[in-house]
């Protein structure tokens, strides 16, 4: 019993110094240490209420090394100077999710589920959609280099970041990842062919429209009884893409080296039921041509 005030954390930090670890196996072993760590985390009342709660969150690490050795692969180092992960999360049913976990605990022993559970899961699961309204979480890699026996290889800065965000009936799944200053030394690679090996290059992708709404009301019309079945997960899948239509968005793609300077746009269109019914579209824009 608890009050529902502090069922979540409000806030919190946590800060950690010198850290090893170690794992041993049969044919592998791996270590890593991190020098320190810090990470941050607060939370508040969303706007639209509802026991829906914001979160905010932080942490960095700073002189990270892994490595890993085996008896069926040569050595190898990960180095990193620090790493940078920010996230936020808007309109999340704390409550429910909890709800739900302990739910699962108490049950995870039974095989099939009563009438009476089936429905509670169903309340549940009602009153969590939508999930979230809005999440995004970005991971910045500063000077991370990669060293084997058969050459070596750095990034000065990398970048990951995700997000998703718009109304329940029409949101938005974004991902990305880009790398600059991109080096390799390595003799598998031909000098003929170091030059055309980026030195930067930028990926974007989004897949729009899904539609979490009719998804939920579809889960909800899901016997948990059962397994579902695949034509089950098929009609899931139509509910998700509207009609079974899927688009992919590239809003960038583009690679960089001494030779070539690329970038592109463009998107593909096509169904969860086929691979056969698909179209793209894209524009590419080729500098230095000349070179």
């Amino acid at each position: 019993v608890f009050d529902p005030a502090i069922s979540y954390l409000r806030s919190g930090t946590a800060t950690a110094k010198d850290i090893k670890l170690t794992s041993k196996s049969e044919t592998e072993e791996v270590s890593a240490s991190i020098a320190s760590m810090d990470q941050k985390l607060s939370s508040t009342d969303s706007a639209g209420g509802n026991g829906r709660i914001d979160i905010v969150g932080s942490g960095s690490a700073s002189t990270f090394v892994e490595q890993v050795s085996g008896a069926q692969m040569p050595p190898v180092e990960i180095r990193a100077d620090s790493i940078d992960v920010e996230a936020k999360i808007n309109a999340l049913p704390a409550k429910q999710i909890r709800e739900m976990v302990l739910f699962i605990l108490d049950h995870a022993d039974e095989k099939e589920l009563s009438p009476e559970n089936s429905a509670k899961v169903k309340g549940i699961l009602k009153d969590a959609f939508p999930l979230l309204a809005s999440f995004s979480e970005t991971i910045g890699v500063n000077n991370l280099t990669v060293s084997t026996q058969m050459g070596n290889g750095g990034v000065k800065q990398f970048g990951y970041n995700v997000a998703m965000d718009g109304p329940s009936d029409a949101m938005r799944f974004g991902f990305g990842m880009n790398a600059h200053d991109i080096s390799l030394d390595s003799p598998l690679m031909p000098p003929s062919y170091s030059t055309f090996m980026p030195t930067s290059f930028d990926l974007q992708l989004a897949v729009p429209n899904l539609d979490f709404a009719s998804f939920g009301d579809a889960l909800m019309a899901m016997d948990f009884k059962e397994n579902a079945p695949e034509a089950s997960g098929e009609e899931m899948g139509k509910k998700l893409f509207r009609d079974g239509r899927v688009t992919v968005e590239f809003p960038m793609i583009s690679a960089k080296s001494n030779v070539y300077d690329i970038d592109m746009t463009g998107k593909i269109e096509g169904r969860v039921d086929t691979e056969k019914d698909y179209s793209m579209e894209a524009t590419i824009l080729a500098r230095d041509l000349d070179k």
